[in-house]
């Protein structure tokens, strides 16, 4: 009897340690899912993705003034009334992708024995503010002292930048080419305004150019009265003074209207 319950004390024992044994073991389908978190969780990252956190965004471009002095002239004049005149033009090409303000320039005039004849500074542009691809005109008229003139040559500085203010035009219409009381050409027309906000010191300038497209003159007015939306205002652009040849040549005008606009 004492072997007898001795067996059945080991054997209970046994069947205890095995029911322990099973508890505490994971199953095999646990196992698998186990290593399948932990294959997740250190899987290495696609080296063709790169993080988020080092992709930096590319720098915005630079706006950048790119231009060209296409024409570069001056005409040297005595008037009726005995006096030397000069009348400066040249011209700049947008041939960037942004609009350029074109700020006051200056130009130097040496004849030809390399004395300077005229250092003439503030020299206007017309218009102020020119789209890619299209010209602005740099325009002066002043008296010089000749001297040797038959060599004397040119040199201009523009001075172009980027513009920081909106490209404005006014609608011109019924432009009319003229000679003045005075016996200078001038243009008369209409400005209307075709923006959506008031304008102001609204500036009127017209290009003369001759048959081969060069510009030869330039005329203009400032309209003073302020111009609402829709409003249409006559013009009369003049000139101040005019070589005397001028009028032969003349073959065609280009006419800008747009409001006076500084940038600093």
């Amino acid at each position: 009897m004492k072997i007898v319950k001795m067996v059945l004390i080991i054997l209970g024992f046994i069947v205890v340690l095995g029911i322990i044994k099973a508890c505490v073991t994971p199953s095999p389908t646990e196992i698998v899912e186990e290593t399948a978190v932990v294959q997740d969780t250190t899987s290495k990252p696609d080296p063709t993705v790169k993080p988020t956190a080092t992709v930096k965004p590319e720098p915005a471009k630079k706006a950048e003034a790119k231009y060209e002095i296409t024409y570069n002239d001056f005409n040297i004049y005595t008037s009726i009334s005995g006096t030397d005149w000069v009348q400066i033009i040249f011209a700049v090409e947008n041939t960037g992708d942004v609009p350029l303000f074109l700020s006051s320039g200056a130009a130097d005039i040496s004849d030809g024995d390399g004395k300077l004849l005229l250092s003439q500074t503030m020299i206007s542009a017309f218009p102020q503010i020119i789209a890619p691809g299209e010209t602005g005109y740099y325009y002066d008229v002043t008296t010089i002292d000749v001297g040797n003139a038959t060599k004397a040559k040119m040199d201009v500085r523009p001075k172009v930048d980027a513009a920081k203010v909106d490209y404005i035009r006014m609608q011109v219409s019924d432009t009319n080419i003229a000679l003045s009381n005075l016996g200078l050409i001038e243009t008369t027309g209409w400005v209307e305004n075709v923006t959506d906000e008031k304008q102001t010191l609204v500036y009127v300038a017209s290009v003369y150019f001759d048959e081969d497209d060069n510009p030869i003159g330039l005329a203009f007015t400032i309209i003073l009265e302020d111009m609402l939306p829709k409003d249409k205002i006559g013009f009369k652009a003049s000139m101040l003074t005019m070589p005397p040849d001028m009028e032969g040549k003349l073959s065609y005008s280009k006419t800008f209207a747009y409001p006076n606009q500084f940038q600093f």
